[in-house]
């Protein structure tokens, strides 16, 4: 039997959240032995809708040098006491401490598109070759792939699975009442934005063009998601419009999962590349997407093929690429119902989970990381 910690830390929120639960579900109890561990308050409040049992190991977030994670106590005493096979850590900050305390293989699920400099000689680092123990980057996007390896990172030690979407949850919730607590009235059109984790994305350049978009329109309804870091500076944006009824702040104990789920538009106005798993999901709902294309998101969308792209451009301002997408409303039926048959195929449950048994299994081996594993988007 196989032993697998997971170890959570602040970057990813309700990505990390729904990608374990994914793998405690369907990973089979007679050859896996699963533990989560938490490492920061913010990777805690991110857990709690799952209900779930969750080790906590005080640490302190943000750069450290390697001699202080080296000194994390409470992170080796857990790796001494559980003894894994298999670190799984959530995010580059989790990756780096794990690297620092226990010498095991080590696999990172890598969300973040978007790759600085540091982050880049990070991730380079933790695939040295002076480290005894393997390691294996999940990658979900292409995107991420490609920038890793463009940084150094070996090839061999990268492979491509894309994140799952609970069909059986976001059915449930797009006929739940969640949008009536909401304030949608049927026929009303729920707009939301990504759940973002990371400052200067732009979330709030969509929610204001489609709060103004609202003031014209009376069937468009506003939903900022109450897990968001931003949700305090973007809150205010109800009270400053001309029907303060038309944005609202969800529930900050309802999963944005849920949310996605039951909006019928999710917009995306991030100035760079940002994760996918909020379209994933928004595909596998019929929540249409609209967004800028960035590389990984044009991965997964085709402008009025399953949704609706707009470039960036500085000299123009948002308000002119969101608003004809959002009022003009014909093709919506048809865009979410193509993308909800794509998303059937490329983010199931099953195939999610034996993707990850089979990167599990190749890291044990020493073998390539994406030996014997696809690309459910470019399968077929």
């Amino acid at each position: 039997m196989m032993h697998v910690l997971h170890l959570l830390d602040a970057s990813g929120g309700w990505q990390q959240r729904v990608g374990i639960c994914h793998l405690l579900d369907r990973l089979g109890e007679d050859h896996f032995r699963q533990t989560v561990c938490g490492l920061h308050r913010r990777a805690l409040e991110a857990w709690r809708p799952a209900g779930r049992p969750i080790l906590v190991t005080p640490t302190r977030s943000g750069p450290m040098p390697l001699a202080a994670m080296c000194g994390n106590g409470a992170l080796r005493s857990a790796m001494r006491r559980h003894r894994p096979d298999v670190v799984h850590a959530w995010g580059l900050d989790a990756a780096q401490r794990a690297r620092a305390v226990w010498n095991a293989p080590l696999a990172v699920t890598c969300a973040e598109p978007r790759l600085h400099h540091a982050e880049a000689n990070a991730y380079r680092a933790l695939a040295d070759p002076r480290w005894s123990a393997p390691v294996a980057f999940h990658c979900l996007s292409r995107q991420i792939h490609r920038r890793l390896v463009e940084h150094g990172v070996p090839l061999e030690s990268c492979v491509i699975i894309r994140p799952a979407v609970d069909f059986t949850v976001a059915n449930r919730a797009r006929r739940g009442p969640l949008r009536a607590r909401l304030g949608a009235r049927p026929g009303d059109v729920l707009v939301t934005c990504p759940d973002v984790v990371r400052h200067g994305d732009g979330i709030e350049d969509g929610i204001w063009a489609a709060s103004v978009v609202a003031e014209v329109d009376e069937a468009i309804r506003v939903a900022i998601p109450g897990t968001s870091a931003a949700r305090h500076r973007l809150g205010p944006l109800a009270r400053r419009t001309v029907r303060p009824s038309t944005v609202m702040v969800s529930d900050p104990t309802t999963p944005y999962e849920e949310l996605v789920a039951a909006a019928d538009v999710l917009v995306i106005t991030a100035r760079e590349d940002v994760p996918v798993t909020s379209a994933a999901w928004a595909m596998a709902s019929g929540t249409v997407v609209v967004g800028a294309a960035g590389y990984a998101l044009t991965e997964l969308i085709a402008h009025r093929q399953n949704g609706l792209l707009f470039k960036r451009e500085p000299d123009q301002p948002i308000l002119s690429k969101i608003a004809p997408l959002l009022l003009d409303r014909s093709d919506y039926a048809r865009l979410a119902e193509v993308a909800r048959g794509q998303a059937y195929e490329v983010f199931g449950l099953r195939r999610y989970a034996d993707q990850v048994a089979r990167a599990y299994d190749n890291l044990l081996k020493g073998v390539a990381a994406g030996e014997g594993i696809t690309d459910s988007a470019m399968a077929g």
